[in-house]
């Protein structure tokens, strides 16, 4: 099916942003470059999950009722 398409080439791209991203982490060596970059993921995955979350949610309550999280 055309999802299960997409899904695969989708997944192909996902390994290569990866393996872009470590190539660039890597050449980080500055502790507050590092810190903000690990601040700044955790906020994502955070927000990520928010969004499935929001899925069991009645209808308009998804972000009234969603936790607040201060990301900085």
């Amino acid at each position: 099916s055309r999802a299960f398409t997409y899904l695969r080439s989708h997944g192909e791209l996902d390994k290569e942003h990866v393996e872009h991203l470590s190539s660039i982490l890597e050449r980080l060596t500055a502790v507050e470059d590092c810190a903000a970059i690990t601040r700044c993921a955790r906020g994502i995955y955070w927000l990520y999950g928010e969004v499935f979350r929001s899925l069991d949610a009645p209808p308009n309550l998804a972000s009234a009722d969603a936790p607040q999280r201060r990301i900085a």
